[in-house]
């Protein structure tokens, strides 16, 4: 039988009206509550309720632990319904992200989480905020953000972030224990804003028009990107709205300043300072 759980407060923000408590970066990027820990921090601070390095759950559905974070009822509502309908003894955790208390009763020591579910709005960068949270407590736990927006620059950093899953509100019949299931399984889910959103950002990233070299003034970064993307000429004339000879002249410059002879061994001198790949 499916079994559901609610943690810390339920309704509205905590004592200090506070959402998921602010953090502060620590050594090696991590991040570190500066507030008392929500109950789904302190879920995942213990080390006992998280699969270990390489033992994330894969093909298999049964008996998973789903944890949710999330404040709206909708939602909430949906997930409940989720594991109802399932026959694999699916479990759920509710936690609010606005309550900053530790949560009621004693979950220090419940089940193993397989799986973080994030409804948490991205405005204010709550949602980042929140997923960045949860991999620095917990790497190998996968997340799947559950949104009501397709916000692209919002989609690009939890994706970037480190989350599984992004999936769109509102859900069609099985859809979401579909999408929990896969991410489960270690299959990403990305709903069609979700993909769209990361090619443009692999596009933008592969035509980006500026490439960090030392000694390279401000126009030589911005052809060096040009190459780098493979733009022809005429192609940089019209992007930087430069005069072809000007572009040979700073080409020229950017050859000498390199040590190559020639567009082929300037690209490949870039690609060497970027780690291999124009993205």
């Amino acid at each position: 039988m499916a079994k559901i759980r609610m943690a810390g407060h339920t309704r509205g923000p905590g004592p200090t009206g506070e959402r998921h408590p602010p953090t502060a970066m620590v050594g090696g990027g991590q991040v570190a509550p500066t507030a008392p820990p929500c109950g789904l921090c302190a879920r995942l601070r213990d080390g006992r309720n998280l699969p270990k390095r390489g033992q994330v759950p894969s093909g298999r559905d049964h008996g998973l632990r789903i944890l949710l974070v999330d404040d709206d009822e909708e939602t909430r509502l949906e997930a409940r319904r989720m594991v109802r309908a399932e026959c694999d003894d699916w479990a759920l955790e509710i936690y609010h992200p606005s309550c900053p208390n530790a949560p009621e009763g004693d979950h220090g020591h419940g089940s193993p989480a397989d799986i973080v579910l994030v409804g948490v709005p991205h405005r204010e960068g709550s949602r980042l905020a929140c997923v960045r949270r949860i991999k620095a407590l917990a790497p190998d736990l996968p997340v799947l953000i559950i949104s009501g927006d397709a916000d692209h620059a919002s989609i690009v950093e939890c994706c970037t972030a480190g989350v599984a899953g992004y999936v769109l509100k509102p859900f069609a019949s099985g859809e979401l224990a579909h999408a929990v299931s896969s991410v489960a399984r270690g299959w990403p889910v990305l709903c069609r804003e979700a993909q769209k959103a990361m090619l443009n950002a692999f596009h933008q990233a592969a035509t980006a028009t500026t490439v960090w070299f030392p000694g390279l003034s401000g126009r030589e970064q911005e052809i060096a990107g040009c190459l780098v993307g493979n733009l022809c000429d005429k192609e940089i004339n019209e992007r930087l709205g430069m005069a072809r000879n000007t572009v040979h002249v700073h080409l020229t410059r950017l050859y000498r300043k390199l040590g190559v002879h020639s567009r082929k061994q300037a690209v490949a001198r870039l690609l060497r300072v970027r780690g291999g790949n124009p993205f």
